[in-house]
């Protein structure tokens, strides 16, 4: 594998990762140390992925449509904008929309995990986990372990990140091209599109965002060649906050990429954390009142849970081989 210059003393393990489904997968039976945070494992996917990989691999050309058929809906949205614009204001905040958009978002994420490990499988880089997870103590979400990604080259790893990226822009695609089909019929199939156009462009949206540490940002880490580009940012921002020596090894160019990929990241993350906060704490408040603040409380302290747990995870990993051993059988 090809890498770039070392970063001195900014330099990781090659395991260390901002994202749990990164870390170990294959933990040992009845522990969760090797698994994210709050998470459910359903069993080992490595066959029916490898399976999968091969009956649809006559069909891998289709990847080379996605980003047409991504185009095409995005034109016919905007020549139909005024009348997306009113259907969505008169669904918006229906059952059956809720429903649809909700059910959208669990399977196109489901299906864009199993694409990932047909992907990984193809690339002779097997899955041995897959499961359900709360990211952030509050949101529902499949995971898979993808850990075994590291070990290809950065075309490899490209690809293995791409795919569900491509798969999500393919769920937007169909569902705006369907509901722009069929939304003058007033039919049921037009909002259940709506709702499935809406939900695969809001995970596509988030997941390719490079400034999370979800799929986009490691590809752009693969494009990059630099797999641990979030962890360093951190380190030198760190680094920087303290008035440490910068290591005099580390080129000005990864310099800068550095600082601007670190400060871009948490100014996105702080602001996003703090829109969801006031606009959750606001409607819960308003449509709620005492109900809805009890309800925001136990939000916070799921949350809360879900960071402890990831920070003990992270604690655990950076403990030395010798001492988790010993600690083992005590433990026991």
């Amino acid at each position: 594998m090809k890498h770039r210059p070392d970063t001195g003393s900014l330099r990781l393990s090659a395991g260390a990762d901002d994202d749990p489904e990164m870390w170990t997968s294959a933990p040992p039976a009845g522990s969760w140390r090797g698994r994210p945070p709050l998470s459910l494992r359903f069993g080992d996917p490595a066959g029916l992925f490898a399976s999968l990989a091969a009956f649809f691999a006559p069909l891998a050309f289709l990847r080379h449509t996605v980003v047409p058929l991504a185009a095409l809906a995005a034109v016919s949205a905007s020549f139909n904008g005024l009348e997306m614009e009113r259907h969505l204001a008169e669904i918006a905040l229906t059952r059956s929309f809720l429903q649809s958009f909700l059910l959208g978002l669990l399977v196109t994420n489901l299906i864009a995990k199993v694409v990932q490990g047909m992907t990984m499988a193809h690339c002779d880089a097997p899955c041995d986990e897959i499961g359900m997870r709360l990211a952030f103590g509050i949101l529902p979400k499949f995971y898979i372990a993808k850990g075994a990604v590291r070990q290809l080259d950065f075309r490899g790893q490209k690809f293995c990140y791409a795919a569900p990226l491509l798969f999500r822009l393919a769920v937007y695609g169909t569902g705006t091209l369907v509901w722009a089909m069929f939304f003058r019929s007033g039919s049921g199939l037009a909002e259940a599109a709506l709702a499935l156009g809406v939900a695969g462009l809001g995970s596509f949206l988030f997941t390719a965002n490079p400034l999370l540490p979800a799929d986009g940002y490691r590809l752009l880490a693969a494009t990059l060649e630099r797999p641990n580009l979030r962890t360093h940012s951190f380190r030198l921002i760190g680094m920087l906050v303290r008035f440490r020596p910068i290591p005099p090894e580390l080129p000005r160019s990864e310099f800068w990429l550095l600082v601007f990929y670190g400060v871009g990241s948490l100014a996105f993350t702080a602001f996003v954390l703090f829109w969801l906060v006031t606009t959750v704490a606001t409607v819960l408040e308003e449509e709620l009142r005492g109900v809805g603040v009890v309800i925001f409380c136990l939000m916070i302290a799921a949350v809360m849970v879900f960071f402890a747990s990831h920070a003990e995870r992270k604690r655990s990993r950076k403990k030395p081989a010798g001492r988790r051993r010993a600690a083992g059988p005590a433990g026991r």
